[in-house]
C-alpha cells in the first residue's frame, strides 16, 4: 500500500511518466524568407500564409513543432550551412537537390507531397509587343526574339529555366517589385515572377503601364525541404511530415479561396 502510495506521489510531481508517453514533440526550424507571397508566405507571424499553417499542422501531426523563422533567402541558406535550421521553402532546382533532402517517390520528387504549385508570369511595358509563345520570347513579326529578362535574385526556378534556353536574365533585384522598377525604367525588357508577387507589385501606381502577358512562363512546385544527414528519428517524423503536407494541402483550411 505504501509502495503504490510513493509511485502515485512521484508520478503526480514528475518524477515517473506512464509507460505509455508519447514522444515530445521536436523542434523544427523552419526558414520561409522574408517574401510576401499571398496567400502562400506573409511575412507576419501574427497572420500566417496557407504554407505556413500548413507546415505547423502537418508538424504536429507528425511530432514535429515547427518554428517559423522570416530572413532572408540568403541568410537562411548560410543558416542551413551552419546547421541552425532544419528546413526551408524552395523549388527542386539543380542547387536546391544538391543541399536538400526533398520528399521523393521512385527515385523523383513526389509532387503530391509538394506545398504548393505556383505559376510564374511574365510582365512587359505595355508599348512594346513583345510576347511568349509558351516556349519561347517572340517579336511584333512573331520571330524569335533574345529580350533582356529580369527576375529577383532569389527565383532560382525561372532562371534555371530561361538559362537552359539560351536567355540572358537580370537577377540583382531583391524582390520582383525591384524588378518590374527596372523594367519600368528600361532596363530590362521582361520580368519574369510568381504571379502573386507581380500581382501585388502592380498595384503601386508607380508602376502603371506594365502589363501582364496572357501565356503564363511555367508552373512551379515549392516543398519543405530538409538539410541532409538527419537521424533516424528525425527521417521518420519528416516523412510522416511531408505525408500530412500532402493529406492536408488540398483540404478547404489551406486551399486558396
Amino acid at each position: 500500500m505504501r509502495k503504490t502510495a510513493l509511485i502515485l506521489l512521484l508520478a503526480w510531481l514528475g518524477f515517473a511518466k506512464p509507460a505509455c508517453a508519447e514522444p515530445a514533440p521536436m523542434v523544427w526550424r523552419v526558414c520561409v524568407g522574408d517574401q510576401v507571397i499571398l496567400p502562400y508566405l506573409s511575412n507576419e507571424p501574427a497572420n500566417p500564409g496557407l504554407a505556413e499553417r500548413l507546415m505547423v499542422e502537418a508538424g504536429r501531426q507528425a511530432g514535429l513543432s515547427v518554428l517559423l523563422l522570416r530572413y532572408p533567402f540568403k541568410r537562411c541558406l548560410a543558416m542551413s550551412d551552419l546547421g541552425e535550421i532544419d528546413a526551408m521553402t524552395l523549388a527542386p532546382v539543380a542547387q536546391n537537390l544538391q543541399r536538400f533532402e526533398f520528399p521523393l517517390k521512385d527515385g523523383v520528387v513526389d509532387a503530391s507531397r509538394r506545398l504548393a504549385r505556383l505559376n510564374l508570369t511574365l510582365v512587359r511595358r505595355g508599348e512594346t509587343q513583345l510576347d511568349w509563345d509558351g516556349q519561347r520570347f517572340i517579336g511584333d513579326d512573331n520571330r524569335p526574339v533574345q529580350p533582356l529578362v529580369g527576375s529577383r535574385s532569389t527565383l532560382g526556378v525561372a532562371k534555371e529555366a530561361l538559362r537552359a534556353q539560351g536567355y540572358v536574365v537580370d537577377d540583382l533585384a531583391l524582390t520582383t517589385k525591384q524588378a518590374m522598377a527596372k523594367l519600368k525604367g528600361r532596363r530590362v525588357d521582361v520580368v519574369v515572377g510568381l504571379q502573386e508577387e507581380v500581382e501585388l507589385g502592380l498595384r503601386d501606381p508607380n508602376l502603371d503601364g506594365l502589363v501582364v502577358l496572357q501565356q503564363p512562363f511555367m508552373a512551379a512546385e515549392f516543398y519543405a525541404a530538409v538539410r541532409k544527414n538527419l537521424s533516424p528519428e528525425q527521417q521518420l517524423r519528416v516523412q510522416a511530415w511531408w505525408s500530412a503536407i500532402g493529406r492536408l494541402r488540398d483540404t478547404p483550411a489551406y486551399r486558396p479561396h
